[in-house]
Order: C-alpha cells, then structure tokens, then sequence
C-alpha cells in the first residue's frame, strides 16, 4: 500500500483533514527522517570544524577582523595620544613576521609560535619627536602604533591584500637563510603598488634571521642592490637577539611622519596661491561686451 503525507497547508478543509490519518509509522517515512537526521549531524559537524578553525576571525561586512582587535581598539578610546599609525608586517610564510612584531611590543622571543591564520594584531604606545631644520629637537608627539600581522600562505592573499589600503607603513621581510623569500619579495613590492594608498608607499625592506649566519642564502649586497632599485630603506634584523628590531620600526615611523607632515604643509601652500590668483582675477578689469555683429 503506497503511503501519503498530509500536507496541513493544502486544499483540504479540516473535516478532511480529521478523516485521513498520516502513516506515523511507516517505513519510508522513518527513512526519509533517518536520512535527514544524519544531513543534520554531517552539517554540524563541519560547521564546527570551520568554527575551531577560523574561530580568532569575526566575519563583519564584506572584510574578516580579528578578534583580539575589539579589546584593542576599546583600550585606544582614552584619547591620551596624538597619532594613530597603523603599520602592517608583510612577507612569506615562516620569515619571522609575528617574533618579530613580539620582539618589538614585548620585547621577548617565543620561538614556539604557530602559522599566522588570516591576520593578526599588536598595539605599542611610543613618543615621536620631531627634528627642526637646524637640527635641534622639535615638537613631542605621543603616537599609537597598530601592528598588523598577515599570513603569507597564498590561501589568504586575498585577505591580507584587503588590508594594505588601510596601511599606512609597511615592514617587507624576507629570510636570510632562504633565497626563494627573498626572490618573493618583488612579487610582494608588485602586490604593494596595486594595492596600497598609493603606487609609491612608505616601505622597510627587513632581512629576518641574522643571527643565523652559518645558514644565510641571501648576501647583504644582494638585499642592498633590491632595496636602492625600489629606493627604501633595508635593515638586517634578528628577532631572536633584538638586533636592529626597533631601528627598522623608528625608521618606518619616521617615513610615515614625515609624509603625513608634508600632507598638511601642502594644502596650506594650495590654499595660499589659490587666494592671490582670486584677489588678481579680482583686480583684472571686466572686458567690455561687444556686439554680436
């Protein structure tokens, strides 16, 4: 006998409705529920394995922020700071972006951190002072320094692209004892230029792992050579000692800075010349109209 499902949403009117009884029991209809049921579980299942896995990434509009940044951008609302800079660490995987970014935050090496998934995020607070031309200290800035962290496996170029825009200062590195990062770093300088606030940002190119020598791949003057092309500055650092960590940084500030300072003098300049052509365009006498014939 061939069973039939009641739709309660049909056509039927209730007395009809009272007289047909569903197959509660029947044998297709517990395997159709069987095999629903175990769809179900399949789902959830994956949906926890995606959930375990990208769990420090908040999905919010069309970009993924991390986590940790909504406790970081709550402690930056005190206003006891002057700039907020946001510099982004970029490079393949494994050269020592995130030890290096602790090294200068907490001042430590960890040796044991895992692969970067999405983005990351570090904050530090530091006073910039400015040089007057005659070469005395000028004005004290506090500045609030964001500390981006990318991944540098290809699954995520997407993402971390998503964010150059937003950059304002970028730490290129590159490991010195693998001489494939080193060659990736013009694919990073192209993905920079099409990506970033403009075709010429403010760029360190940083040699990771110098306290590595007896395994370095990448000579000094090979590095050099890269860095006078694109016309940027390059430090060899090492995460492990700390050497030359925060003069890569400081540097990189001081490029922001400096930039950010000749924004401002620029449309004060703009302002001023636009003011004289109005006051001579003014001062011109009115041509008199002529007769159209």
């Amino acid at each position: 006998m061939r069973c039939l499902e009641f739709d309660p949403v049909g056509a039927r009117t209730r007395s009809a409705a009272r007289n047909i009884k569903k197959p509660a029991k029947c044998s297709c209809w517990k395997a159709a529920a069987k095999e629903r049921h175990a769809n179900e579980i399949k789902a959830l299942k994956g949906f926890k394995r995606r959930l375990k896995a990208d769990t420090h990434l908040l999905i919010k509009t069309s970009s993924l922020i991390p986590i940790n940044m909504l406790s970081a951008v709550s402690s930056m609302t005190d206003g006891d700071y002057d700039y907020l800079i946001k510099l982004l660490a970029l490079g393949d995987s494994g050269v020592g972006k995130t030890t290096f970014l602790y090294r200068y935050t907490d001042n430590k090496f960890n040796p044991k951190f895992i692969t970067t998934v999405g983005i990351d995020f570090r904050e530090k607070r530091v006073v910039y002072s400015t040089n007057s031309p005659n070469g005395t200290t000028g004005k004290t800035f506090k500045v609030h320094l964001q500390l981006w962290d990318t991944a540098g496996q290809e699954r995520f170029r997407s993402l971390t692209t998503a964010f150059f825009r937003d950059a304002m200062g970028f730490l290129l590195m590159f490991d010195l004892t693998s001489q494939q990062s080193f060659l990736n770093v013009r694919n990073w300088m192209s993905q920079l230029q099409a990506n970033a606030y403009c075709e010429n940002p403010d760029i360190v190119l940083i040699g990771n792992k110098a306290d590595l020598a007896d395994q370095r791949e990448v000579q000094e003057k090979q590095a050099k050579e890269l860095a006078d092309k694109y016309g940027i500055p390059y430090f060899e650092t090492s995460a492990a000692t700390g050497a030359t960590v925060d003069k890569a940084v400081v540097t990189l500030l001081d490029l922001v800075m400096k930039r950010m300072e000749q924004c401002v003098e620029k449309p004060e300049k703009v302002d001023g010349h636009h003011t004289d052509s109005t006051s001579k365009l003014s001062a011109a006498p009115t041509p008199e109209k002529k007769c159209s014939c």
